[in-house]
């Protein structure tokens, strides 16, 4: 019974303790991926963000 416990949010015991490991190292690669495309399309939009502002100050 201990090795369905072994993996948080999964209680079948389907899972084996290294399928878990494999599951849950996959989900945190794919969320750190997401969050560095996330912070990487933030910084592009301010940058665009400030150009353009600057632009429109220029022309006024």
């Amino acid at each position: 019974m201990d090795e369905c416990y072994d993996c948080p949010h999964h209680y079948d015991c389907d899972y084996t303790p290294e399928a878990c490991q494999q599951f849950w190292g996959v989900d945190k690669d794919l969320v750190s991926i997401c969050i560095v495309w996330l912070v990487c399309c933030l910084i592009l939009i301010i940058m665009l963000a400030v150009g353009m502002y600057k632009l429109v100050m220029t022309l006024i």
